[in-house]
């Protein structure tokens, strides 16, 4: 499923990732060579500095996590987009990908603030304008999607397609985000989940996405080994994800 994403799960590299991306300079290497992504950072990790001693925050939980939700809750900046286009075709590319730090970050910070699934799935909702969708029998987003646990805040970034979610694996970043008010949950690139429900309702296509309980990815530690690992999802797993276009 969605095999060109990009969506490492750094599963026994965490700490090493960590120091190369720190210790190492990755992250100021990739925003020495991307300006968008200096400033976007830099603002981020000004507005962090100024709320994180009234945030809650799991044990572990760095300071270039915070920052880094807070890049990528900013869709005023070209990051947001420019991050999700290079995560969704990663595999498609031959290119190189600009955003290993911040992927990483912000995976690490979905993976902190991640509660059990059991408990209480999240019930959200997510709006697109125009996007590329073929309803098969599992699908994942390709990408890390924003989603609302209000329907209003949802419509108001589409109706072209109109998704009615339960996750699993999502987790509540209101607290941490540029944008409060959009009561946002954060959905990771490898949660899978089962089409319910495809129906057309005037001009809105009206999808059911069901979690399967399930994560599927294709890469881990990919950057510090130098070479592809891509893991096969399991049997009767689509390769069909979701695109903004």
């Amino acid at each position: 499923m969605s095999s060109d994403a990009f969506d490492d799960q750094y599963e026994t590299c965490a700490e090493e990732m960590e120091s190369r991306i720190l210790q190492g300079g990755l992250l100021n290497q990739e925003k020495q060579g991307n300006l968008e992504l200096n400033k976007a950072w830099n603002e981020a990790a000004e507005k962090w500095a100024s709320m994180k001693g009234q945030v809650s925050v799991p044990k572990g939980f760095r300071d270039e996590y915070g920052v880094a939700i807070l890049v990528y809750t900013n869709n005023q900046s070209k990051v947001y987009y420019n991050f999700n286009e290079a995560v969704r075709s990663y595999g498609s590319k031959n290119g190189g990908f600009p955003y290993h730090s911040l992927h990483f970050f912000l995976t690490r910070a979905v993976q902190l603030l991640r509660s059990s699934c059991y408990w209480k799935p999240w019930w959200v909702y997510r709006g697109m304008k125009n996007i590329h969708f073929r309803p098969e029998e599992n699908i994942r987003f390709g990408q890390f999607s924003s989603s609302s646990t209000d329907k209003k805040v949802a419509l108001g970034f589409g109706n072209h397609s109109f998704f009615t979610i339960t996750s699993c694996f999502g987790v509540d970043i209101g607290r941490f985000s540029y944008f409060p008010d959009q009561k946002e949950v954060l959905i990771p690139v490898d949660e899978v989940f089962k089409v319910i429900s495809t129906t057309k309702q005037g001009d809105s296509n009206q999808h059911v996405l069901e979690t399967t309980r399930r994560r599927c990815h294709h890469y881990n530690c990919h950057y510090l080994s130098g070479f592809p690992k891509i893991f096969p999802c399991p049997s009767g797993s689509s390769n069909t994800h979701i695109q903004d276009s």
